[in-house]
């Protein structure tokens, strides 16, 4: 049964996914995209995964309003490694997407007691590597350059974090979700983005109601010579929950 339901699942994935690419939207052909970004820390979400530089490689594949694709982040340490399939449809700058956050690591933050396998194929909602979110997502473009997401967690490695009794007893969900509010701006010929990330209550982020994540993103192309520009990114984010600060720096390929 759990091998049925394991395939089931991945199967429904890959037809949500490719059924929207068999479809014509604007007579477009699919455009295949291949990245990696070295950073010096993975910090998401307001919270520091893996305490070492982080590799983060992503391929994906666009179609119109249609995007499936994977994207990861391993850590130069071996401490942390998570490798993350999505999908995602975008009409007018509202995205629905559905990310499998798959984590590698036995070991995972205050999860440790639920988390019994690190198999990709182990699906059962008590002990999966695996965590499912759903998510909204608004971009307003140059003209509003104001963006906001909201996901949930519905599935899989989301318990055990200790501000619950009867969940953790029962290694219910907690639903963890996170919200946030973003604006971007050019000063002196760069671009900067503003961002508010916030969790409406106990779960993965925090320990109830508040700010979690906020700061600011800047960006500069590097010349290395007259026909190749390496981009860069610094951020600064503070987590005034857990009263941390993080200064990250990136280089993107």
């Amino acid at each position: 049964m759990n091998l049925m339901k394991n395939s089931l699942m991945i199967t429904l994935l890959l037809v949500i996914a490719f059924q929207g690419f068999s479809q014509e939207t604007n007579d477009k052909k699919a455009k295949l995209n291949v990245g990696a970004d070295i950073f010096s820390r993975y910090v998401w979400r307001g919270q520091d995964y893996g305490q070492s530089p982080s590799l983060q490689p992503s391929i994906s594949i666009v179609k119109g309003g249609f995007e499936a694709g994977v994207w990861g982040a391993y850590a130069s340490n071996g401490g942390y490694s998570e490798t993350d399939p999505y999908i995602k449809y975008t009409l007018k700058g509202l995205s629905l997407i559905l990310t499998d956050y798959f984590i590698h690591n036995e070991q995972y933050s205050n999860n440790i007691n639920q988390l019994k396998s690190s198999n990709f194929l182990h699906f059962d909602d008590k002990t999966t590597p695996h965590i499912f979110e759903g998510a909204l997502q608004f971009k307003g473009g140059e003209k509003f350059p104001i963006s906001i997401y909201a996901g949930t967690f519905f599935y899989g490695l989301d318990k055990g974090w200790g501000y619950d009794s009867t969940k953790d007893a029962k290694g219910d969900n907690y639903y963890s979700t996170y919200v946030e509010f973003g604006y971007t701006f050019n000063c002196n010929e760069r671009k900067f983005d503003l961002f508010l990330g916030l969790t409406p209550f106990e779960g993965a982020y925090g320990n109830g109601f508040g700010v979690v994540n906020t700061g600011i993103t800047g960006y500069r192309n590097i010349k290395i010579t007259s026909d190749f520009e390496l981009p860069v990114k610094a951020t600064v984010a503070v987590n005034p929950q857990s009263e941390n600060i993080y200064f990250v720096f990136g280089i993107t390929f």
